[in-house]
């Protein structure tokens, strides 16, 4: 497409046109922008409205017509945001010509040329959105305030009645401006009942007591009218407009609506969470954050492709980022290549040494390498930063176990238990390595036993009907510890979990022997 460049003054009279009209299919007019001095700004300003800026400018070369459209779009909400009615308005203009099917654009630039006088080129271009998008609730209101302005009370009224029956959420602005019409026209208990009934729906509009106090002045009421005036205010009848508010969310630090999606995520509400990170990006398209963490809430929806494309994204513009590489390891382990991602889970953890959910990826990576004695350093390292986590003081048990320290293992599930007492995990853990490590004495082999056969029989199921069997074994009870740990093979293979079964056998031939289990957790070891 064929671009030209007019020059700003031409912009007021080009709001007069229909906004698709003179535009050839291959050729858009475009107007320069008159970007603010940014080293004028108030730093907070300036903190948001440069990077809009600079983004743009890096892009702009590389953007097709309507990504350049939308471009210009983003960074005219910005300016918006911020009262640059100027830089707005030729912004929007220009995506309204790159971009011209979103009704957006026209929407704004309409809303620039309401607020700059331009009344007539305002009414065009909202009955251009109106046509375009139809359900757009806020479009009717805009008309019918904007044809009350410029005198036009027939073209005003029939809006205000078409939004009255479309949208009757927004009937209190609707009823408003026909009682304003009506008051206009003299008809004015009309008026006073339609300004009434607003009030009764919005009774913050404060300014309707202004137009009532006059109305009943004017019918000789004027106990009413002093009434009324008494309660005057500046608040107009209002209604919710969506794209307007999302403009307005520009004046805020894209950093803040990261928080709100973080915040959102965390109390379940995942859809509030997806429209703030989603702002944050529309603000910012490089932040990081944003899109490290609409990676982890469109991957919980399966949408794992796009969400692969956002961790590449962020890693591209910071190949550090902790959740980055997280997010990374966690991909090319579900791909089950392990030491490509321990390569991530690495970085993530060099990148927030004191993040616990990274130390714990790390050490459940190192485990799945078999490499133990890594492993439990860093499980240990997970427990300075959250020491009362019980399934992280079973993986670290775990962990030491395998890599041949029983007694240290010993060791931190005791703290775990002593930590939380009535926590299965850790108890089922105790039990095993009383009833398995070498330097157990008698009454912890006793004490094994009579957890793992109170957590039977709290929970019969093939874990806890493995560990009776094995504190069985340790109190000399084989008979019964083959029973329990037929159990626990039966409930195996009726779970298809193969892995398990080899060191359950292994295990039924040692008490068979009259032997102590091989090991504490014998799956692991078997693999």
């Amino acid at each position: 497409m064929k671009l030209k460049r007019i020059c700003l003054p031409l912009l007021a009279s080009l709001f007069l046109l229909h906004p698709l009209a003179g535009l050839a299919a291959d050729e858009a007019v475009l107007v320069e922008v008159p970007y603010p001095d940014v080293e004028e700004l108030d730093p907070r300003v300036r903190r948001i409205v440069e990077p809009a800026i600079d983004y743009f400018k890096r892009m702009q070369p590389v953007l097709s017509d309507v990504e350049l459209g939308r471009a210009y779009g983003r960074m005219g909400l910005v300016f918006q945001a911020f009262r640059m009615q100027e830089a707005a308005g030729a912004s929007h203009r220009n995506a309204m010509a790159l971009d011209p099917t979103n009704p957006r654009w026209h929407y704004f630039v309409a809303i620039y040329s309401e607020e700059t006088g331009n009344l007539e080129g305002a009414l065009a271009l909202y009955r251009t959105v109106l046509a375009m998008a139809p359900d757009y609730p806020n479009t009717l209101l805009r008309i019918g305030r904007v044809s009350l302005e410029a005198g036009k009370l027939a073209d005003a009224s029939e809006a205000f009645e078409a939004l009255l029956e479309k949208q009757p959420d927004l009937a209190a602005p609707a009823l408003a401006g026909l009682g304003t019409i009506a008051l206009q026209e003299k008809r004015l208990e009309e008026g006073v009942d339609l300004l009434e009934r607003a009030l009764v729906l919005q009774p913050q509009a404060t300014q309707l007591h202004y137009r009532l106090a006059q109305a009943y002045r004017q019918l000789g009421d004027t106990d009413k009218a002093r009434e009324h005036l008494e309660k005057r205010g500046d608040r107009i009848a209002w209604a919710p407009d969506p794209w307007v508010e999302e403009m307005k969310a520009r004046a805020r630090h894209p950093s803040y609506y990261v928080q709100q999606g973080i915040e959102a995520v965390k109390q379940g509400e995942m859809e509030r969470a997806a429209m703030h990170l989603d702002l944050a990006l529309a603000l910012d398209p490089e932040n990081v954050e944003a899109l490290t963490r609409m990676a982890v809430l469109i991957g919980l929806n399966a949408r794992r492709e796009d969400a692969e494309y956002l961790i590449s994204q962020a890693l591209r513009l910071d190949p550090d980022h902790g959740l980055a590489n997280s997010l990374q390891g966690a991909l090319l382990a579900e791909r089950r290549q392990f030491k490509e991602a321990q390569a991530f889970y690495f970085r993530a953890v060099n990148a927030e040494p004191e993040n616990f959910e990274f130390r714990v990826q790390f050490a459940n990576g190192l485990m799945r390498l078999n490499d133990f004695e890594a492993a439990a350093q860093q499980y240990a390292e997970a427990l300075r930063l959250e020491p009362e986590n019980a399934s992280t003081r079973y993986g670290h048990a775990v962990a030491l176990t395998l890599g041949g320290n029983c007694a240290a293992a010993l060791q931190t599930i005791e703290r775990g238990v002593q930590a939380n007492p009535r926590v299965a995990l850790t108890l089922n853990a105790r039990a095993r390595l009383y009833a398995t490590c070498p330097d157990a004495n008698e009454s912890q082999r006793r004490l094994a036993l009579e957890d793992a056969q109170l957590l039977y029989d709290q929970r019969p199921n093939g874990n806890h009907a493995e560990t009776v069997a094995m504190a069985m074994a340790a109190n000399g009870r084989f008979d019964e510890a083959m029973d329990y740990q037929g159990q626990a093979i039966f409930e195996a293979i009726k779970n298809g979990d193969t892995a398990a079964q080899q060191g359950m056998r292994e295990n039924m031939q040692r008490y068979e022997a009259r032997s102590l289990a091989s090991a504490a957790w014998p799956e692991l070891v078997s693999q």
